[in-house]
């Protein structure tokens, strides 16, 4: 049998997930980016059609 297993360690999104306008907002403060939502299934779908490695750390930003 053969699959493929991958781990995907996401940055906050921003529009979506567990992160509320308090924390947005918390996090702009910070200067933390948030990950755009379109943007951000554009690379989880390339992710599992294309990406080769076993873990991915997916971020957002310029600071990097």
């Amino acid at each position: 049998m053969k699959g493929k297993v991958i781990s995907i360690n996401w940055g906050p999104w921003k529009g979506a997930g567990m992160v509320s306008q308090t924390l947005e907002t918390e996090y702009e403060r910070r200067g933390i980016s948030l990950i755009p939502l379109d943007e951000g299934k554009e690379i989880f779908l390339n992710e599992i059609r294309y990406g080769t490695e076993s873990q991915v750390l997916i971020m957002s930003g310029n600071n990097w």
